[in-house]
C-alpha cells in the first residue's frame, strides 16, 4: 500500500473513533475484521465501484475510448508466456494500454482487494469479497533436485518426497500450502530445511545440491531443457495447483471487455500447450 505501519494505523484509530466502533480484532497473530469492519469493507468496495463506473461511462461519452487494464500474472506463467505475450497484447488490442503486474499469488489477491489490479491469473483458491473467479485448468506440481543427486525422470510418491530434505515458499504461498495439506491429509510431515520466497534462490539452492524443491513446470522449463535442474511428477497422491481468472467485480464491463477476453483466451492456450501432459483443462475465459 506504501504507507508506514504505523500511519496505517493511525489512519485506523481515527476511523473508529470517528465511527465510534471498533473495525479491527487485533491479537498476537495479526488483525481481522469485526462484523462491522466487514460491513464497512463491503459498503466502502461499492462505492468505490460506483465511482469506477461513473469515471467510465463519463470517459466513454466524452469519446475517450483508449482503456488501462491493470493484468497480474505470476512469474511461472510468465516464463511459460515469453515476454513477447506483451508485445502481442499491444497487436491484438491496439486500444488497450495493458499495465502486467508479475508477483506470487497471494500478492496479486491482495492488490486486487486494495484496487490496485483489475484482474489476474492467479493460483490463489481462497472466496475473496468483490473478487470473481473462474478455474481454468489444473497442473500438477514436480520434484525438482539437482542431476548429479537424482537424476531420474521416474514419477516420484509422494511419501518419498516427504523424506528428502526440501527448499519450499513461506506459509502465505499455494505450492507451500498445498504440499502441506496434501501431507496432513495422509498424515505425515514435510521436511522443510530451507525457506525462500526467492524463485532464483530455490533454483540455486537445488543446483548445488543442498535440498530438493516442489515446484511449477514454468519456474523450472529453461533449466530443464538445458539439464541444469531434473524433475520427477509427484503421483500417489499427485499434488496439483489450480489457475484461476480472478478479477474485480465490476459494475460496467471494460469497453475493449470482449477483445480482452480473446487475448486471455489466446494466452490460456498457449499455457496449455507449454505444460503438456502436466496440465488438464477445466473451462474458457
Amino acid at each position: 500500500m506504501n504507507v508506514a505501519q504505523p500511519a496505517l494505523g493511525l489512519q485506523i484509530r481515527n476511523l473508529e473513533e470517528d465511527l465510534g466502533v471498533a473495525l479491527l480484532l487485533r491479537h498476537s497473530r495479526g488483525v481481522q475484521p469485526t462484523a462491522v469492519g466487514e460491513l464497512l469493507y463491503q459498503r466502502a468496495t461499492a462505492i468505490l465501484q460506483a465511482l469506477e463506473a461513473a469515471r467510465l461511462e463519463v470517459r466513454n461519452f466524452a469519446g475517450d475510448t483508449r482503456e488501462t487494464i491493470r493484468f497480474g500474472i505470476t512469474p511461472s506463467a510468465m516464463h511459460l508466456l515469453g515476454a513477447d505475450i506483451v508485445l502481442e497484447a499491444r497487436e491484438l488490442m491496439p486500444n488497450v494500454f495493458l499495465s502486467w503486474v508479475e508477483e506470487l499469488s497471494f500478492i496479486l489477491i491482495s492488490a486486487m482487494e486494495a484496487g490496485d489490479l483489475d484482474a489476474a491469473f492467479t493460483y490463489q483458491g481462497a472466496e475473496r469479497p468483490g473478487l470473481a473467479r473462474r478455474a481454468l485448468l489444473e497442473e500438477d506440481l514436480m520434484l525438482v533436485s539437482s542431476p548429479l543427486i537424482d537424476p531420474s525422470r521416474q514419477p516420484i510418491r509422494f511419501a518419498e518426497v516427504t523424506r528428502r530434505d526440501l527448499v519450499l515458499s513461506g506459509e502465505r504461498d499455494i505450492v507451500r500450502r498445498l504440499v502441506e495439506d496434501t501431507a496432513g491429509r495422509l498424515s505425515m510431515a514435510v521436511n522443510v530445511v530451507y525457506e525462500t520466497q526467492s524463485v532464483p534462490a530455490t533454483r540455486n539452492l537445488i543446483d548445488k545440491g543442498i535440498a530438493s524443491g516442489i515446484m511449477p513446470f514454468g519456474s523450472i522449463a529453461h533449466e530443464l531443457a538445458s539439464g541444469t535442474l531434473a524433475a520427477r511428477r509427484i503421483v500417489e497422491p499427485a499434488v496439483p495447483r489450480t489457475l484461476y481468472l480472478a478479477h474485480r467485480i465490476r459494475p460496467v464491463p471494460f469497453h475493449y471487455d470482449t477483445e480482452f477476453k480473446a487475448f486471455l483466451s489466446k494466452a490460456l492456450r498457449r499455457l496449455t500447450v507449454k505444460l503438456g501432459d502436466l496440465a488438464r483443462p477445466l473451462g474458457d475465459i
